[in-house]
This record gives structure tokens, C-alpha cells and sequence, in this order.
């Protein structure tokens, strides 16, 4: 038997048993037609999930013959990305939109190698054997997807048409859902019970977990300019949060150091108040004390001093000078957290720093020069090493910048390894130790 011969015999078996059709009449030209090639999809770029490599033959076509209609069916995509949605029934045909992985489509015809669906706003043909048909696409889809339909109304009543003038089969109340079924204009189709469809009011009721629908190209080219819309926005608020997030940072850090800053100061000018009170309580006692000794020598017939000199006798040079250096520290005592007034020499409202020590020693009488270079450079000044060996209160400590060697500062020795300076704009007239930048030299004015 020829090849042709075993083709007629195996196809007029099957139609014996199966059984062919009334009406219907095959000739033998069809039943001989030749086998074509298997259907090429390599122009639709993308993959199946779960079909055979190869194309339908026509003999299987013929046989869909006996199958049941596909017309009105649900059918669901088997692709792992996309599959091309065409004008015509032909791979050639210009592309119209997309269904994507698990997308959902009703069949409104067949064509060939090809059905025409509608999913959402998008109408086109699809290749067959990129979608599941029949009892495998209505498994696929129940196991996927599980649409309901939720009464957002306070009471609605459940109809059996998609009309009002359907009878009323119950009335439910806000929150009851039920089993989506399908849209039907104004109206929404639904699973009453097993046995039983109704349809509720589209404006009362909200469906969730519906199946994703094809897009038509014009949809796709919005969504994608969305998208990349919303990306930029996003990638926006997040670098104004980052940069928020960095200024509140920097705030609360500068606020932490100023904090900081404040509480120092106040603690060393506590320190300084308590030191001051010290030092005037003792010399109140030391006062007091002379003055008791004067009285007791007075009363013994002996007029003395205060200080224990006879009333005819005069202080001493170096206790003329002790007083001199001790008003001329008081004076500079007095602008003590006054600010750092650059050309300023008012020490009731703040100075720079040659200004601090040149009032100080105007306000008793005594002339420097006016900036901190020329009091260092001044012959009429004796210089003296500047350390707390050889520093005495009243010294001028000058310092000067490392880079050109020039002297640049100038403070007022008080004793204690610690100057009494205007130290610029943020800290204002303040004490310091005086080696807190190294000292360049030394002069005294008093000797």
C-alpha cells in the first residue's frame, strides 16, 4: 500500500469512528491534501510554555472539524512574556497589541492557524498554539484568578436579567460578595449559588482579582510613558528625602555642637565668677585685716598705713606698680564676654584684640601703639621670654601666624598660665591659657 494509500485509510478510520457530521461531506481531494510544512513562529519573538516544538499539521486542522465550537469561550495565554496580536490571520500582518503572560481573551472567531479575540479594548487574531483552550484554559484561569464582586450599596437587589425589569431573586446588603462572571453593559453577571446566575448594579458593586487583559499598542506606549513617569517622580522624592534627611543631620549636629559650645562657656564662666569672688573675698579679708592691725597700732599710740607703713612714709615703686597692673587687668576684666569688634577699642562694648590691651592701659594713663605688630616691634617695651617663669601679670603675650611669621595677635598676662584676648567673632573677649597657640614673644610695659 502507497503512502497516499495509508493516508486515506488512516483518516477514513478515524472519521468511521468518530463519526462524521450530518451533512457534511468529505471529498477525496481533501482528504489527500498534502501535508504542509509546520507553522513558522519565529517572527513573534517570544516563547510557549508546556506545547510541542512543532505545528499542528493540516491533518489535525481537518480534524477540528469535529470539534466543539471555540466561539464565546474564554481562552488564557501560555507564553512566558508576550505574544504579538495581529490585523489579519497571518504572521505577516501588522501588529495591533499584546496579550501578556496569563492574559485572558474571549474567542469571537476562528481562522485557520489562528482565532480573533477581544481582551479589554484590544481586538486582533492570535496564533492558536499560544493560548489554552476549553476545560484547560477554564482550569488555568479558576486556579489563577478568583474575581468577586463586593455590594458597596447599603442593601442592592440581585436580579435575574441585566435589567430592572428582571425578577428580583434576593436582597443583600453592603459587603457580601459574590463570584464574578462577567460584565453585560451597565450590569454585572454573577454566581449566585451553584445552580443559579443573577446580576447586580455595575455602580454598586466593586470587582477585584479580575484577570489582566491585552493591551493595543497606543495602551502599551501610555503605560510605558507612565511608568517611566512615575519612576522619575519617584527617583525625585527620593533624592529631596535623602537630601531632607542630610539637612535635618546637619542641623541637629550643628545644634549639638552649639549646645555644647554654650554649656563650656558658661561652665568657665562660672569658673571665672567663682575664681573672682575668691580672689575679691580675700582680698576683702586681707583689707580688713590691715585695717584692724592699724587700728591696734593707732590705739598703741603708732600711726601706720594700711599697708603697715607709717602715714609718713610712701608705697614702694613695685607696690605703685602691683596696684597699676592690678587696675589695668580690672579694666580688661571688665569687657569679658564682650564681642570681638574688629578696629574696636570701647571696652564697655567690645574691641579687637590690640584694641583689649591699648584701652586697657589708656583708661591709667599709659599710651601704646595701637596694632599688635607694632606693640611687638615697640623698643620702649621690655621683651621678656614668653613663659610662666618669666611672664608677669600685665605682659602682652604676642602670636603670629605660622605660615609667614608675622605677628598677627596680642593678649594680656593675668597670672595663672592664662591671657585675657579677643579672640575673634564666634568666641568674642574670653580667657585662655596662654600657650593655647604658640606664643612668639613677650613684652612687659610696666618696670
Amino acid at each position: 500500500m502507497g503512502k497516499k494509500s495509508w493516508r486515506m485509510f488512516f483518516k477514513t478510520s478515524l472519521i468511521l469512528f468518530l463519526g462524521m457530521p450530518k451533512g457534511l461531506v468529505l471529498s477525496e481531494a481533501a482528504i489527500n491534501r498534502p501535508i504542509q510544512e509546520p507553522l513558522s513562529l519565529e517572527e513573534e519573538g517570544f516563547s510557549c510554555r508546556g506545547t510541542s516544538a512543532a505545528a499542528p499539521s493540516e491533518e489535525i486542522e481537518d480534524l477540528t472539524l469535529f470539534s466543539e465550537s471555540l466561539v464565546g469561550t474564554k481562552v488564557i495565554t501560555k507564553v512566558s512574556n508576550f505574544v504579538n496580536v495581529r490585523k489579519e490571520a497571518k504572521l505577516e500582518s501588522e501588529v495591533v497589541g499584546k496579550l501578556y503572560k496569563d492574559c485572558v481573551a474571549t474567542v469571537i472567531k476562528e481562522k485557520g492557524d489562528f482565532v480573533y479575540i477581544s481582551s479589554g479594548n484590544l481586538y486582533g487574531y492570535v496564533v492558536k498554539e499560544f493560548l489554552l483552550f476549553g476545560t484547560d484554559a477554564k482550569v488555568q484561569i479558576e486556579k489563577k484568578f478568583a474575581p468577586k464582586a463586593r455590594v458597596t450599596a447599603t442593601t442592592l437587589n440581585v436580579r435575574s436579567a441585566a435589567s430592572t425589569e428582571g425578577k428580583v431573586l434576593l436582597e443583600v446588603h453592603q459587603g457580601k460578595s459574590f463570584p464574578f462572571l462577567d460584565f453585560c453593559g451597565d450590569w454585572v453577571k454573577v454566581l449566585v449559588s451553584d445552580s443559579e446566575i443573577g446580576y447586580v448594579y455595575a455602580p454598586f458593586v466593586s470587582v477585584s482579582n479580575l484577570p489582566p487583559v491585552g493591551e493595543t499598542l497606543s495602551e502599551e506606549s501610555s503605560r510605558l510613558a507612565r511608568e517611566a513617569e512615575e519612576k522619575r517622580l519617584a527617583e525625585e522624592k527620593r533624592k529631596a528625602e535623602e537630601r531632607r534627611l542630610a539637612e535635618e543631620k546637619k542641623k541637629a549636629e550643628e545644634k549639638r555642637l552649639a549646645e555644647e559650645k554654650k554649656k563650656a562657656e558658661e561652665q568657665r564662666l562660672a569658673q571665672e565668677k567663682k575664681k573672682a569672688e575668691e580672689q575679691k573675698s580675700a582680698e576683702d579679708k586681707k583689707d580688713a585685716g590691715e585695717q584692724s592691725s592699724s587700728e591696734s597700732q593707732q590705739n598703741s599710740g603708732t600711726e601706720k598705713t594700711p599697708t603697715g607703713q607709717s602715714s609718713s612714709e610712701k608705697p614702694s615703686k613695685e607696690q605703685q606698680q602691683e596696684a597699676l597692673i592690678d587696675r589695668v587687668i580690672a579694666n580688661a576684666m571688665s569687657a569679658l564676654g564682650k564681642p570681638y569688634i574688629w578696629g574696636g577699642k570701647d571696652l564697655s562694648k567690645g574691641t579687637d584684640c590690640s584694641g583689649l590691651c591699648y584701652a586697657s592701659y589708656l583708661k591709667e594713663g599709659i599710651l601704646l601703639t595701637r596694632v599688635s605688630r607694632d606693640m611687638a616691634r615697640d623698643s620702649s617695651l621690655l621683651s621678656v621670654k614668653a613663659n610662666p617663669s618669666n611672664l608677669k601679670r600685665g605682659d602682652l603675650v604676642f602670636y603670629h601666624n605660622l605660615r609667614t611669621g608675622v605677628v598677627d595677635h596680642v593678649a594680656l598676662y593675668i597670672g595663672d598660665g592664662k591671657v585675657i584676648h579677643a579672640s575673634g567673632y564666634k568666641e568674642g573677649i574670653i580667657i585662655s591659657p596662654y600657650s593655647y597657640r604658640p606664643p612668639h614673644s613677650a613684652k612687659r610695659v610696666v618696670y
